[in-house]
């Protein structure tokens, strides 16, 4: 199902800072996943795990063009994948720098039930990671249905 928020009365959140960048939140975001799953860090009330990266760290520079992070729209999205399985996989193919990788993303991870008002993602690629670009109004930890260690 794909949805406009401004059809529905509602905002992302971020959307002022998404409105600066050109083409964002992309065209045609979809509502249909009712399952996803997320890198956390152990401590469940860490900001970071409710954070995009955009937020977390926003003097960030991408590392693909030297820019600013807070120019990309996708660092304001929440980071999530269809399955733990693309979880682990992602972990599988960091090789040597998957410590790097699970000590900037959390060594935990939390499985969040979404509806199709909390908010919009992208089309899942082919590793099953898409971005969540969330309602103003969504809580992640609240949409919380499991939180483990990898």
């Amino acid at each position: 199902m794909t949805l406009n928020p401004s059809n529905v009365g509602w905002r992302h959140k971020y959307s002022a800072e998404l409105a600066r960048i050109k083409n964002c939140p992309p065209k045609n975001l979809q509502t249909s996943i009712v399952e996803a799953y997320r890198f956390a860090m152990a401590d469940f009330h860490h900001r970071n795990n409710a954070l995009p990266v955009a937020k977390i760290s926003p003097t960030r520079v991408l590392p693909h063009n030297g820019g600013p992070i807070v120019d990309c729209c996708a660092a304001f999205s929440l980071s999530m994948y269809v399955s733990l399985g693309d979880i682990r996989r992602k972990i599988e193919m960091a090789g040597d720098s998957a410590p790097q990788l699970m000590k900037r993303l959390g060594n935990h991870y939390v499985k969040v039930a979404l509806k199709d008002s909390d908010g919009q993602h992208t089309r899942p690629n082919v590793y099953g990671h898409f971005e969540f670009f969330e309602r103003d109004s969504f809580n992640l930890l609240a949409s919380v249905t499991e939180f483990h260690p990898l």
